[in-house]
């Protein structure tokens, strides 16, 4: 895939203006009659871009990852709104969407709901393994839950410690709460608690193969958790690893009872009493883990999310009221 970097200048303002024009000169000599454009997100450096490709025909496409919540309207975020409305109206073949929840930030009605592909990797796990290693790894702040997880571990610690050995957590990461980690995982939680902090990724990948459950706890009240899909949900369970998961997004919609575990409250008594009771069964683990394995490999192979792609950027502008596409 070749990739071309627009220029820019280590000067306020001045590199802006020419990151802006620099896009048109380059979609002038590069674009076709039947090029299709996928504008990321709705930035002030693509619209004199866009506006171009709209005069010459194109095909315009907004690809929508991070959105905005409808409580979070104020003056401070109106630019955002108004690059926004923009965008949907000059966008004539469409969106795609990283979750249905960023269904109402778009006007077009032909829309394609994408979230990443999977190459699931055989792993065998020994279920009957005592402890089990739970993972919880990527932005380690309050709305991904890093907060529910010091709680249910103190609760852990504190109202089933005859069980809590049956668990060890493993934590990778860094943000605002990774300081806490560090000290729980160095004093009262050395042994439940394991924290590496920022890790390479051959590190990740071997933590990943050692571990039999992966934490998704982001907080569905969150603007995160509202306006993204947490996308680390395909890759915990694409690994082998038994999906426990807050009903965030999109997750509910990825996976069932029956290929994940998805917590009835984002509590921590709900979040321990769970993982207790997977502990108690090791058969259901494995086959979870194993049915949700099964389920992202379907559902998001890359050669059909590839020609999925390829359909819906072909169509674009010609179906109009097509549905939401979803799983």
């Amino acid at each position: 895939m070749p990739v071309i970097y627009l220029p820019f200048y280590d000067r306020p303002i001045i590199t802006h203006l020419a990151t802006m024009l620099s896009l048109c000169c380059l979609l002038l000599r590069v674009t076709g009659k039947k090029s299709v454009l996928i504008y990321y997100n709705y930035t002030i450096h693509f619209c004199f871009g866009l506006m171009l490709t709209r005069l010459m025909g194109r095909r315009c496409l907004i690809d929508i990852e991070d959105g905005y919540r409808p409580d979070d309207r104020n003056i401070r975020n109106l630019p955002n709104y108004l690059l926004l409305w923009i965008y949907n109206r000059l966008c004539n073949g469409g969106a795609m969407l990283a979750s249905t929840g960023l269904r109402q930030q778009t006007s077009s009605d032909h829309t394609y709901v994408c979230y990443g592909v999977s190459q699931p990797t055989k792993v065998e796990k020994d279920w009957n393994q005592e402890p089990l290693q739970v993972l919880l790894g990527g932005s380690l702040l309050p709305d991904t839950g890093a907060e529910l997880l010091v709680e249910a571990l103190r609760l852990l610690k504190s109202r089933h410690s005859d069980d809590a050995g049956k668990l060890s957590f493993v934590v990778t990461g860094f943000g605002e709460c990774a300081e806490q980690f560090q000290q729980l995982a160095a004093g009262e939680m050395s042994d439940l608690l394991t924290f590496h902090g920022a890790v390479t990724d051959w590190e990740y990948s071997s933590i990943l193969q050692q571990s039999h459950i992966g934490l998704c706890l982001k907080l569905p009240c969150s603007s995160m958790g509202t306006t993204t899909f947490p996308s680390k949900t395909v890759e915990l369970v694409s690994n082998g690893l038994l999906l426990v998961s807050t009903k965030v997004s999109d997750v509910p919609v990825v996976f069932s009872e029956d290929t994940a575990v998805l917590l009835r409250e984002a509590t921590a008594e709900c979040l321990v009493s769970e993982l207790l009771a997977l502990t108690r069964d090791a058969e259901r683990c494995r086959r979870i883990a194993e049915e949700g394995q099964n389920r992202v490999a379907s559902l998001l192979a890359p050669a059909k999310v590839a020609d999925d792609l390829l359909k819906f950027w072909q169509a674009s502008g010609q179906l109009p009221g097509q549905p939401l596409r979803d799983f």
